[in-house]
């Protein structure tokens, strides 16, 4: 493998310096078209201009009119740099001039002489020279055709005419000198011409060789890349495709599916095989280690809760009957403690089937107003006695049905809330419900303790608590809001705290919010228009109902296989003067009426 990769870096580096070879050869070439065009444009111009001077200076001297007079001193000050060159000047430029068809020239443009366009355009040293011999030979005319202009100026003045005016400007030695500028800027064009048909040449011969090379090189790279995925391929075991397709269910973390080992065991695939066989065991150990703790855990749901129950029942039966200040204190905190206990374990349970991803949402149309209601009676006894303002707010847009879970709202409000009155010894807690775009917020404000601020990041973790103190005064696992933020997450909603150390905490969650547009067909018990504002005393009193003893003088067979339970029971059925009568078996009552 590795031979094939060394050739390979050494050809992409030959190709890559042969690439740049052939890019600069046809650069070559155009920069040699480009050099010949730029120096055949000086010669031109200085052609053109010897040329636009004889015209001019003959005009002048035969419709004796200024402006050809004036027409020639621009275009030497043009030439020598006294003026600004115009934008647009060609070789028809003062033809269109002369004509009267372009103004004469403004002060617009760049001042450059002949010779400094030269040596910008970088002549070579031969061209230079030819061109500066061309450029003298010129102003020797200049000469002669100033000379003309004066006698002109002085026939104008004195109105005799001077035929030598005319005459020196056609005769031998004019058209002599006329010739003399020609030859140097024609032997620079034939210079031009050489030396630039052999540069392109020369680059061609270049560009050839190296497309040559660039050809060959593609094509021994071409084989050395196949030679190289054959080795590849050997060493992976199997396609490339197969390799990183693997690769990626691993990395998904999908490790179940078809496993096959190779015979050769040091290929990639066979490695990847044999990690994904490795890793799908531990999986399969893992998920029976889950299912044994969810049977654990149900099954000591059942174990205890059943006797705390039962226990709590007793406790409530007890409180009906004759007790003084003292047992009725004793008898209140094992209630106390035995409800405790049963929340703590309602968390435990709850939490591991979050955790275990056990736990299903279903999405029902239930009336808002009701539940929260239902809520609020829960901790209306607690909120009195601490005189806390206690009640809830529901903006007039809040549509009466909603469809979400509602035993999970149940579940997050009943934390939150418990937690606001938990924490709060003076002043209100209030909820308040709000419609927003697609969600409906519900915002739990209270005036107790506070978090601070560096406090906020681990609030919802599990297990956790602002401090130790906190623990130890108002107790708890810690577990509530870790329970409340799994819940949204599950109901795809949000959930966050504001809070300020000794001044408050505002817990809010918000929802998606989706209306049942024809609720009738679900069977929804909504009672009577709820008020939007509600305070908990009005709740409370809303909440009474009379004692009615359906079974008075009934008898009733209670079939439980926890005796504490049958105790329970029966307590409970005796306080409402109903007989009853216990069985631990249900076979054993089979024959029996259950109610008679």
């Amino acid at each position: 493998m590795f031979p094939y990769l060394l050739t390979n870096f050494i050809l992409f580096i030959f190709v890559s310096i042969a690439f740049a070879f052939y890019t600069a050869s046809e650069r070559n070439i155009d920069a040699a078209e480009e050099s010949r065009h730029r120096s055949l444009q000086i010669a031109n111009e200085l052609r053109q201009s010897s040329d636009q001077l004889t015209n001019l200076v003959r005009l002048y001297a035969i419709q004796k009119e200024p402006k050809f007079k004036a027409y020639f001193q621009r275009i030497l000050e043009i030439r020598n740099g006294v003026r600004p060159r115009p934008n647009e000047y060609d070789y028809a430029y003062w033809d269109l001039v002369i004509a009267d068809q372009l103004p004469p020239p403004s002060e617009e443009g760049e001042k450059i002489s002949i010779l400094d366009a030269m040596k910008q355009a970088g002549f070579l040293e031969s061209d230079f020279l030819l061109l500066s011999l061309s450029k003298e030979k010129s102003d020797q005319l200049t000469k002669i055709e100033f000379e003309s202009m004066s006698m002109i100026d002085r026939e104008l003045k004195t109105g005799k005419s001077n035929p030598k005016a005319v005459a020196i400007l056609f005769d031998d030695q004019y058209l002599k000198f006329k010739a003399e500028i020609m030859k140097p800027i024609n032997d620079l064009y034939h210079q031009l011409d050489d030396r630039t048909t052999q540069a392109i040449l020369d680059a061609k011969e270049k560009v050839f060789f190296l497309r040559t090379v660039l050809i060959l090189s593609g094509i021994v790279f071409g084989i050395s890349l196949y030679f190289t995925h054959r080795s590849l391929v050997s060493i992976m075991g199997g396609s490339v495709d197969e390799v990183f397709r693997l690769i990626s269910l691993l990395g998904e973390g999908k490790f179940t599916g078809d496993i096959q080992i190779l015979n050769d065991n040091k290929t990639i695939l066979n490695s990847l095989n044999t990690t994904q066989k490795r890793l799908q065991e531990l999986y399969e150990k893992t998920e029976m280690a889950s299912r044994a703790k969810s049977e654990f855990l149900a099954s000591m749901s059942h174990e205890i809760r059943t006797p705390l129950n039962g226990v709590i029942g007793i406790t409530q039966i007890l409180f009906e009957t004759d007790l003084d200040a003292e047992q009725k204190s004793y008898l209140k905190t094992i209630a106390d403690a035995g409800k405790a206990l049963l929340n703590i374990l309602n968390d435990i349970l709850d939490f591991s089937k979050i955790d275990a991803g056990k736990l299903t949402i279903q999405k029902t149309p239930f009336h808002l107003a009701n539940l929260v209601r239902e809520i609020f009676d829960l901790f209306a006894i607690e909120a009195n006695t601490k005189q806390l303002e206690f009640k809830f707010e529901i903006n007039p847009d809040v549509p009466e049905v909603i469809v979400s879970d509602p035993s999970r709202i149940r579940q997050i409000l009943f934390n939150l809330i418990g937690n606001a009155i938990k924490f709060t010894e003076t002043g209100f807690v209030i909820l308040s419900i709000k419609k927003e775009e697609h969600s409906i917020l519900f915002q739990i404000k209270d005036s107790g303790i506070g978090i601070s601020y560096e406090k906020l990041t681990s609030l919802f973790q599990k297990f956790s608590q602002v401090d130790t103190s906190t623990s130890r005064k108002y107790g708890g696992t810690g577990l509530g809001l870790a329970i409340s933020e799994r819940l949204v997450g599950l109901l795809e909603g949000k959930i966050g705290v504001e809070s300020v150390k000794g001044v408050g905490s505002t817990f809010w969650c918000s929802f998606p919010l989706s209306i049942e547009e024809e609720t009738n067909s679900y069977q929804i018990e909504i009672s009577s228009p709820v008020s939007k504002q509600i305070p908990i005393s009005d709740s409370l009193e809303m909440n009474k109902k009379p004692n009615v003893v359906p079974f008075d003088g009934k008898r009733v067979l209670v079939v439980e296989d926890n005796v504490l339970n049958q105790k329970v029971i029966g307590g409970l059925l005796k306080k409402q003067k109903i007989q009853s009568e216990s069985n631990s078996f249900h076979h054993h009552c089979s024959d029996s009426p259950c109610l008679k």
